[in-house]
């Protein structure tokens, strides 16, 4: 059973066993299933948070004890220091986990809350290697975890590693100069809208079919060396000269290409372990202050 969370340090060493655990966890499941699991290791390496649903979050109840952090937490802002502390039937609610916290359908899938400071985690499942990040794109410093289950992988990073400032910008003058047209393209029965949708190509996790094809490869090398070597064929008949010539070019240019497959495959796989590694250290290095970045409003 995971160490009671008693302090700041604590807190940083269980979301760090819980990004750990969640990337051995690998795709076992999708959608909301993958969600479940994910919500399930948060609440245990967490030990003592309490789990507060979206709907007892989001409750319009005047006497809601979560009403003003639930308007703060809606323009994206998890500062709640200025806000006063929650407490629940006489208990203080120190470090609570929100589903959901802005809806279902908003970002982030998840919000920690520890010393009236938010930390957002969203959750991204796909099949292809490849996020769609429709109407929201993603946030500096905000965390992601993202299971491809067609790699039956799942890795974590930082939204810095998804987008950078330069797009970024690029992103908000696009959606500016969308929300101007729109207003020109209004009418009283029929109008012209344009909505805001984000896509991306970058890949997150390494090849799998990559170790499949460097297999080959080393296999027909290996059968054409053995040839080379004994100077036959696999039916025993020598080799003629332009034979060994041409299994001399043939072990050159799949050694050739084993070594770029070889180095390309090293290279996604050292940049999905160095975000993961960043993250982590991101993490560790959270202190759940003022300090902490709280306001990932994108305007």
């Amino acid at each position: 059973m995971a160490k009671r969370i008693q302090n700041a340090s604590d807190l940083n060493t269980g979301i760090v066993s819980f990004i750990q655990g969640i990337i051995k966890i690998g795709a076992s499941s999708k959608g909301n299933a993958f969600d479940e699991t994910v919500r399930s290791l948060l609440l245990k390496e967490l030990s003592g948070a309490v789990l507060i649903d979206d709907k007892r979050w989001g409750s319009k109840s005047s006497t809601s004890i979560f009403r003003e952090y639930r308007k703060r937490s809606m323009t994206k802002n998890f500062d709640f220091t200025d806000l006063q502390p929650i407490v629940d039937n006489t208990q203080p609610l120190d470090l609570i986990i929100v589903d959901k916290p802005n809806g279902s359908q908003n970002w982030p899938d998840l919000l920690i809350i520890y010393n009236q400071i938010g930390l957002p985690i969203e959750v991204k499942s796909t099949e292809n290697d490849s996020i769609v990040w429709n109407s929201g794109f993603p946030r500096f410093d905000g965390i992601y975890i993202f299971n491809c289950y067609g790699k039956s992988t799942t890795t974590c990073f930082l939204g810095q590693h998804a987008i950078n400032k330069f797009e970024l910008d690029e992103l908000k003058t696009s959606s500016k100069e969308a929300s101007q047209h729109n207003k020109k393209c209004g009418g009283t029965r029929w109008s012209y809208y344009v909505r805001d949708m984000y896509n991306s190509s970058q890949s997150f996790i390494e090849s799998k079919s990559l170790p499949t094809e460097l297999i080959k490869l080393g296999n027909d090398i290996k059968e054409a060396e053995s040839k080379l070597k004994c100077g036959c064929t696999t039916s025993g008949k020598n080799l003629t000269f332009n034979q060994i010539e041409a299994l001399k070019v043939s072990i050159e240019e799949k050694t050739e290409k084993f070594i770029a497959l070889d180095n390309e495959f090293n290279r996604q796989k050292h940049r999905r372990e160095e975000m993961e590694r960043e993250t982590i250290e991101f993490i560790q290095k959270l202190p759940w202050t003022t300090n902490q970045n709280t306001d990932f409003d994108p305007v």
